[in-house]
């Protein structure tokens, strides 16, 4: 509220989402704008496109699988097995010990 009183204060409106200085009333009529004007009309392109893409872009990313995985299901909602069993094999280290564990014939170092 602090802010949206400070930009009112400022002239710059009252709106937590605008285009071109002007309030979106309609999330819906925004998205489909926005896919319309990116030349993407007609290819079933929806919002889930963008979350699904932001998940794998942060599991491509590295770092402990582990920690990624738990910090990246809540940062955006999704439950952890959901993430193992969708996202995780975006993540360079999916299953690197058993690839390794094959090229050693089995055998442990």
């Amino acid at each position: 509220m602090a802010h949206l009183r400070r930009w009112e204060h400022l002239g710059k409106g009252r709106w937590v989402v605008d285009y071109r200085g002007n309030g979106v009333s309609s999330i819906k009529t925004a998205w489909n704008t926005a896919v319309k004007d990116a030349g993407l009309d007609g290819t079933g392109v929806n919002p889930h496109t963008l979350r699904h893409t932001a998940i794998t872009w942060t599991m491509q990313a590295g770092g402990d699988i582990y920690i990624y995985i738990y910090e990246a299901a809540g940062y955006f909602g999704v439950s952890i097995e959901t993430m193992f069993d969708v996202y995780a094999h975006h993540h360079p280290d999916h299953q690197r010990d058993a690839v390794a564990a094959v090229g050693r014939g089995g055998r442990k170092l």
